[in-house]
């Protein structure tokens, strides 16, 4: 991976703090999750191979998978798989809420954040990154934060365990996807006032901004336990 990518990590939120509400929330997800791990691997499928529905062993760099996207109109979440990194993972999931454009030129992408996979298919690590990246429409962390609870997909197309696993995956870690986007910001805002010529938003000397490393079960175990 990028040394932008290994360098801006941070620590994985507590359970400590949280709302029972919001506890209970994310232990229902975390189940919702590794169910769906259960249910594929059962089928002798992962997450990724399920979504690629090709069978090849690496995606084609920076083509996404499914290659329209996976869209919810009703929920306006968008999301898709692409690897275009090192052999420290396969591939990620990056996440969007679609909104209206303020320019009234139709809905555009929100990127909520990005679920990083290891080669077995799995979760590693949660990363957000630079405008540029995704092309998204930017909107300060706390408003984009504001958008975590719209991301639903809630269709069968193309495969409805991953569908379910990444809306999932949103519910059971939001405090660190609420940190990195956090995070984000601060590094943004320092990378501009380091670099006042640029616009720091398309340098494409800023890409990731930040991650976590994630075990699910260990996060799964913290929150019963709080």
């Amino acid at each position: 991976m990028s040394s932008e990518f290994a360098s801006a990590r941070l620590p994985s939120p507590g359970a400590p703090g949280l709302a029972p509400e919001q506890r209970e929330r994310m232990i229902q997800a975390a189940r919702e999750v590794l169910e769906c791990h259960r249910v594929l691997h059962r089928g002798g499928l992962t997450l990724i191979s399920d979504i690629m529905r090709a069978g090849q062993a690496a995606p084609a760099p920076f083509e996404h998978y499914p290659p329209d996207d996976v869209i919810d109109h009703a929920h306006h979440a968008q999301y898709y798989y692409h690897a275009h990194r090192s052999e420290e993972e396969h591939g990620h999931f990056h996440c969007f809420a679609r909104i209206l454009n303020p320019a009234g030129e139709g809905w555009v992408p929100v990127h909520l954040g990005a679920i990083s996979m290891t080669h077995e298919g799995l979760p590693r690590a949660l990363f957000a990154t630079n405008r540029w990246v995704t092309e998204e429409h930017w909107l300060p962390a706390e408003d984009t934060i504001a958008l975590l609870d719209r991301f639903v997909i809630d269709h069968a197309a193309p495969s409805w365990p991953v569908n379910r696993w990444v809306t999932a995956m949103l519910v059971l870690f939001r405090p660190h996807f609420e940190a990195l986007l956090r995070q984000r910001d601060r590094i943004v805002e320092a990378f501009q006032h380091q670099h006042p010529e640029v616009n720091a938003l398309d340098d494409q000397e800023l890409e990731v901004t930040g991650q976590i490393v994630i075990d699910i079960r260990a996060w799964l175990a913290e929150l019963a336990n709080a």
